[in-house]
């Protein structure tokens, strides 16, 4: 096998590839289903966030240049993030390598800044939309989209059931606009909180030096306001309840929660409330009592010491800064979870439609649906044969794939074909050494015995006093932070779900530790420096 059956045309133009971050938000490989019905209203987001909302750069002539698939998985255009970090006052490419693709201390070559004509004016006019944003938030836009697909939601569950598949049909391809409208949110989201808190951060470096980088985090952790946390917090609610009362407040966390899940943008990954399971695990886990935090006095430590050293007389813009932090970082969390939303009603509409076409003798199980192509489901589902030998086809592709482990970074032009890339059980061989290096992002200090989790679905869960050691993190992994000291996922920046998480549940975190789950055994004993990005193993288990 050279190639999988979705992957896509590369540009030549932003060659630059990369996991980080993406491996976040789809770990797995890409269902035929996604690939159809999910990425081309994503990439129609991305382009139109490049060259409206933000004059990054020309319409793209390449088809796939944002949301392009390669070997199975989804990988984001590094280049184009650093072209628009060059462009946006107040970051650079190197603070967006580190916010949101940081892994294990890996550089990329420097930003050249491409001598094309009207490069600057892109500049000012990038400059003056960031401000625009920074001083009026879409607050309202944002509460908005999040409360219609909300709706949306209440709406599917109330009827799902007694729709006919032509019903079902209509619902699932009328959510596509806001597939598209949602991500373009979420892009803003995702764009103006590096700026937020990189010019905290470069407010406090010219007092404090590399220092702080340190200080900006700590001054946000606890802050509130995270959609993904408050789901963890509900989830850990549930620890100290028994029988009737346990079962009333799991379902009332299912109800509001239950969208989300692990690798929950996939729509063939199932949501919690598809998998209940999962969270009553993870609460079984946790009843003998979590982890103790106080992420507000971290960040109240952090404010005092800025008063007593005369920051604001430095730094004039600290508490705006601040401010604009807050508003952001939970703008950032709040629109991925309206997408996921949209996500998860497509998600339960094809499963319904699997279920009836499973009683019909056209598939075996009801997670077959997701194998099928968009223009096949349409015709499955409007009765039409589904070819079952297909289906079993790219059910053994994607096992095939899953066995090799991908590059972090790759570059168009330069991919090596996916047989030649290192298995995983060879890639996993995890060496002598006792010390892996991430990048820092949630700070404080804290050791526990590991537990390292490959499968937030199957693997057993954390316990309490434990160390989550995790290839990556998502909201679905949220059970899992209960009753955890520390937390280090392969995958991601500063920026990244598992860093905005533990900050404000005030968990010590490295993220783009590079190899931590093949060097680090469940039951080592280590050590997570959150504040400066290392762990260190203290006794093998």
């Amino acid at each position: 096998m050279t190639a999988y059956e979705f992957d896509t045309t590369l540009d030549p133009n932003y060659p630059v590839l990369t996991r980080g971050n993406a491996g976040e938000i789809m770990p797995d490989i890409v269902s035929p289903l996604s690939a159809t019905v999910f990425f081309p209203p994503l990439e129609r987001a991305w382009r139109q966030s490049f060259t409206d909302t933000w004059d990054v750069m020309d319409w793209p002539d390449c088809p796939t240049t944002f949301a392009p698939i390669v070997g199975g998985r989804f990988y984001i255009n590094i280049s184009a993030f650093r072209r628009l970090a060059d462009l946006t006052p107040g970051t650079s490419p190197e603070d967006i390598d580190r916010t949101l693709f940081a892994a294990g201390g890996i550089k990329l070559d420097p930003y050249e800044a491409p001598d094309e004509p009207g490069y600057a004016e892109r500049g000012e006019r990038i400059a003056a939309a960031t401000a625009d944003f920074l001083e009026r938030p879409p607050v309202d836009r944002v509460q908005r989209e999040h409360d219609e697909a909300q709706a949306r939601r209440l709406e599917g569950r109330a009827t799902r059931a007694s729709s006919s598949n032509d019903e079902l049909l209509a619902r699932f391809e009328s959510m596509q606009p806001y597939m598209q409208s949602d991500f373009v949110t979420l892009f803003i989201g995702s764009s103006v909180s590096p700026v937020a808190l990189g010019s905290l951060q470069a407010g406090l470096v010219a007092i404090y030096g590399d220092e702080g980088y340190e200080l900006g985090r700590q001054a946000v952790m606890g802050v509130g306001g995270i959609e993904s946390a408050d789901a963890g917090r509900a989830v850990a609610s549930l620890a100290g309840l028994e029988g009737d009362e346990f079962e009333m407040a799991f379902q009332q966390v299912l109800d509001r929660y239950g969208f989300r899940g692990v690798n929950e943008w996939e729509i063939a990954a199932p949501s919690w409330e598809i998998r209940p399971d999962v969270l009553r695990r993870a609460v079984d886990a946790v009843r003998a009592g979590g982890a103790e935090r106080d992420p507000a006095s971290v960040r109240s430590a952090a404010l005092a010491r800025f008063e007593a050293d005369g920051v604001r007389e430095q730094f004039p813009e600290l508490d705006v800064w601040l401010a604009r932090c807050t508003v952001w970082l939970g703008i950032r969390e709040r629109t991925k979870a309206t997408c996921v939303l949209t996500i998860n009603e497509m998600r339960l509409d094809a499963l319904e439609i699997g279920r009836r076409l499973v009683a019909d003798g056209q598939l075996e199980r009801p997670d077959q649906i997701y194998f099928l192509t968009f223009d096949e489901f349409r015709a499955a589902a409007r009765g039409g044969a589904v070819d079952l030998d297909r289906v079993h086809a790219r059910e053994a592709a994607k096992a095939d794939l899953l066995r090799y482990q991908e590059p972090l970074f790759a570059i168009a032009g330069e991919v090596p074909p996916v047989e030649e890339w290192p298995l995983k059980a060879e890639a996993a061989g995890g060496g002598d050494t006792d010390v892996v290096s991430g990048a820092a992002g949630s700070p404080g200090v804290a050791r526990g015995r590991a537990r390292v989790v490959m499968d937030a679905y199957v693997d057993d869960p954390t316990e309490p006093g434990e160390v989550l050691i995790a290839p990556i993190t998502d909201p679905g992994w949220l059970p899992l932070f209960i009753g955890v000291v520390a937390v280090v996922a392969e995958m991601g920046g500063e920026l990244s779900h598992t860093m905005i998480v533990s900050r404000d549940l005030g968990i010590p975190a490295v993220v783009g530790a590079v190899g931590a789950t093949s060097i680090i055994k469940t039951g080592d004993l280590v050590e997570v420096d959150g504040s400066n990005g290392v762990v260190r193993i203290l006794e093998r288990a």
